[in-house]
């Protein structure tokens, strides 16, 4: 069934659990930074003022990600923004990627218009950055910054979009079934009335002989 044949409601705001799933993604590292003083004294005290831009971005993230609904692009720009921020200046992987899949799901799940052009660019811009970067720091060879690319598109981008698809799909199947019963439905009261008038023909016929 194509996308114009799927009637898309987008709700007022995000559902609450996808604001949460943003917001959890970033406790533990507070919780690390402030509680840890291992860390700090790893890292150094250096590395503190770095953990607090990191934790800004994420909660920046968060605050956004509260306005998809309105604003999905702008959205879209600073989550992915921000987390690229957070993957250059602390190499936290996986810090900043929880609200980038919050709204790719978003843009693919309701069909906002556009979502194929979006999805694509901010792959293109995310790919570009994150090979300038390590190429520039040298830290991996090439097989490990293909392992480490292909670990972040299949995190960022392809599990968001996948779970996207499967709600559609189920939502598709599930209206194809009510358009089914509604459709024997009226088949079946077409032909009650028809009985009924069929049996109120005899009815007069006999009468009438």
């Amino acid at each position: 069934m194509p996308d114009s044949a799927v009637q898309v409601q987008r709700p007022s705001r995000l559902p609450r659990a996808a604001v949460g799933l943003c917001l959890l993604s970033v406790l533990p590292y507070i919780g690390m930074v402030l509680a840890d003083l291992e860390h700090i004294s790893n890292y150094g005290v250096s590395s503190v003022p770095w953990a607090i831009l990191v934790i800004v971005l994420v909660i920046t993230q968060v605050a956004a990600v509260m306005m998809t609904a309105r604003f999905p692009y702008w959205v879209l720009v600073i989550v992915a923004a921000a987390d690229l921020i957070v993957l250059i200046a602390s190499d936290q992987s996986g810090l900043g990627s929880a609200a980038v899949m919050v709204v790719i799901w978003y843009l693919v799940r309701y069909r906002v218009p556009g979502w194929q052009v979006a999805l694509f660019t901010n792959i293109v811009v995310f790919n570009l950055v994150f090979l300038i970067r390590e190429v520039y720091s040298g830290e991996r060879g090439p097989a490990a910054v293909i392992v480490f690319l292909s670990a972040h598109l299949l995190q960022r981008y392809l599990l968001p979009v996948v779970a996207a698809e499967y709600i559609l799909g189920r939502e598709r199947l599930h209206q194809a079934l009510r358009d089914k019963a509604e459709l024997l439905e009226r088949e079946k009261q077409l032909l009650e009335r028809e009985e009924r008038e069929r049996a109120a023909r005899e009815l007069r016929v006999s009468r009438n002989a």
